[in-house]
């Protein structure tokens, strides 16, 4: 790490501290930073660590600085500015619909396929930069593409051109720049004309697409864009005397609502929300549907369930990176929800540090 990188690091340290605690001083530990692929190489030490503290008290970032009893704990306090922008991830579309990550994905398929024409390949398709795990901060109105992507290669597989599909969040420089990857096997025939050496089509690719869209159709998934048939779920007749139809929305207040731990499907009423099997998802589902309505759960009991691994194994300077999963899964969850009921309420949510299910 350059002297810039560490200074850049230790500041993230102390806003990840301070986000996640109350205003005024923080406990602040001090310690090392070793490599990821080899623990004898250190990147930042203690005693570097000590001395960015001070520049940073000196530089006007933080105050009141002192240090607590013989070991490696510091008392200090950021320096809020009020003119300070934070940056903001955006996790929307962004004007895109589900099914323009569809057809990003089938395109793709088509184009590499028809590059070697060989049937059984296993494609790496590009996901995205993972802004989540990225050790970097992102740009203004910056979109999480592979939150979305993934989504739709788990819609392809449910109708068949992805026949199996593995995620990747690969680390691709020393500065901790993560891109994720879905490396994926899929179904030739749906792609092509049947003929000797066939060539994929753009017909055949929007085939599929329209495929998604119909299978999403038969359980309740909305997809708002030109190529979809019109919406046929929570309509009714404002007027017997006329063809204008709109959208009931459905409140989960007033929905039976359970979750089954061996399929891993959302019962709303007699919709069902389905979710891959044993993936984040799954697990935070699984975790707060053993609780009770309402009850605030701590994040990390949930992380304990998705990962397998007890809280206290969970390293500190791990915490806001392993948070921010917890919070990206639950986003997905009510991503889902939406998309396959019309409702506006929220299934979960997260606050501080506490993960939440209203219904």
């Amino acid at each position: 790490m350059s002297p810039d990188e560490k200074i850049k690091y230790v500041k993230e340290t102390v806003d990840a501290e301070t986000a996640i605690s109350p205003s005024g001083s923080i406990q602040y530990h001090l310690f090392s930073v070793g490599h990821p692929d080899n623990e004898e190489w250190t990147l930042l030490t203690r005693s570097e660590h000590r001395r960015i503290l001070y520049k940073l008290e000196q530089d006007g970032y933080i105050k009141d600085l002192s240090k607590i009893g013989n070991g490696d704990y510091y008392a200090l306090e950021k320096v809020i500015n009020p003119n300070d922008k934070k940056v903001k991830v955006d996790f929307t579309q962004k004007g895109k619909t589900s099914t323009d990550y569809l057809m990003e994905a089938v395109e793709f398929f088509k184009n590499e396929y028809n590059k070697i024409r060989i049937k059984g390949v296993t494609y790496e398709y590009p996901l995205g930069d993972n802004l989540v795990q990225s050790n970097y901060d992102p740009a203004p109105d910056e979109i999480n593409f592979p939150f979305y992507r993934r989504i739709a290669i788990e819609r392809l597989q449910e109708v068949g051109l992805v026949t199996s599909y593995e995620f990747e969040e690969r680390v691709i420089d020393d500065y901790g720049w993560v891109f994720d990857y879905a490396h994926c096997k899929i179904n030739e025939d749906m792609l092509t004309e049947p003929q000797e050496n066939p060539q994929a089509t753009k017909e055949n690719a929007e085939q599929v697409v329209e495929t998604v869209i119909r299978h999403e159709h038969d359980h309740k998934h909305r997809f708002d864009n030109s190529i979809q048939e019109k919406p046929v779920d929570f309509q009714f007749v404002t007027d017997h005397t006329d063809t204008h139809t709109s959208k009931l929305k459905v409140k989960l207040s007033e929905q039976s609502i359970s979750f089954d731990d061996e399929t891993a499907i959302l019962h709303v009423g007699k919709v069902l929300v389905r979710f891959p099997s044993h993936k984040k998802e799954h697990y935070i589902l699984r975790h707060l549907f053993e609780c009770r309505i309402d009850e605030a759960i701590d994040w990390e009991l949930v992380h304990e369930t998705v990962s397998g691994n007890p809280q206290d194994k969970i390293k500190k300077e791990d915490t806001v990176k392993l948070k921010r999963s917890i919070r990206d899964g639950v986003a997905a969850i009510n991503l889902r929800v939406t998309e396959t009921i019309n409702t506006d309420s929220q299934l979960l949510s997260m606050k501080d540090n506490a993960v939440i299910r209203h219904f």
